[in-house]
């Protein structure tokens, strides 16, 4: 199944986070690494702006043979339409650019729920119950694209996915949870603490793909 990375450089919390070197591996590249594990995930893209600030990440991504799609910066919703019509893609997984440490089994349960059940989106956010950073949507083509072609307004067109949340009723939302709240537990990069945070885990580490329950133990 196509995965595909959202990324940008002008974050107002912690600008040019996108690769920022965290334990001397750039952020974006360790999210990819993370997904990789994932026998399930056929294609990864990074999706980013068509902006001059977003020029970086493109630079890495052809210097590194990373699939990337650029669009609109703030229409995040329209640069992932035109991606999947290039594509032809069915169904896709979404993942934040700033989640280094994303469990690649959580991603591996999300198809599989989508392959089994017949809904619009597989969601662990919705509520939310696993650690930020270890977010994955799996969403349907089809609905996605008619979902862009509906009156949003500028933050639903920003968080690709806030639309299903806000109108629940309008789609089939299948959620999955963590089995108790670790919501508490930050493991995606928002600021300079942050990045100490994951760094300091990181530094501990023995098994680069370990999972979000041991990773928990760790924070």
């Amino acid at each position: 199944m196509l995965c595909i990375i959202q990324s940008r450089m002008n974050s107002k919390r912690f600008p040019n986070k996108a690769l920022i070197n965290i334990c001397g591996i750039p952020l974006l590249q360790r999210v990819i690494n993370r997904i990789s594990f994932s026998d399930r995930v056929s294609s990864i893209f990074v999706a980013t702006s068509n902006k001059k600030s977003d020029d970086p990440i493109a630079l890495f991504c052809r210097n590194n043979k990373v699939k990337c799609f650029r669009g609109s910066l703030n229409n995040v919703t329209d640069r992932f339409k035109k991606l999947l019509i290039s594509q032809k893609a069915d169904a896709f997984i979404r993942i934040n650019g700033d989640s280094p440490l994303i469990d690649y089994e959580l991603i591996n349960i999300a198809i599989d729920y989508f392959k089994n059940e017949s809904c619009d989106i597989v969601t662990n956010i919705f509520p939310r119950s696993f650690p930020k950073g270890q977010s994955v949507e799996v969403l349907k083509s089809e609905t996605f694209i008619k979902v862009c072609e509906m009156d949003l307004n500028s933050d639903q067109k920003e968080h690709l996915t806030k639309i299903y949340y806000d109108f629940p009723e309008k789609f089939k939302i299948f959620s999955f949870t963590s089995g108790g709240n670790y919501s508490n537990i930050n493991m995606c990069i928002d600021n300079f603490f942050d990045k100490e945070k994951i760094e300091s885990i990181i530094n501990k580490l023995k098994d680069n793909n370990i999972g979000w329950k041991k990773l928990c133990q760790l924070y």
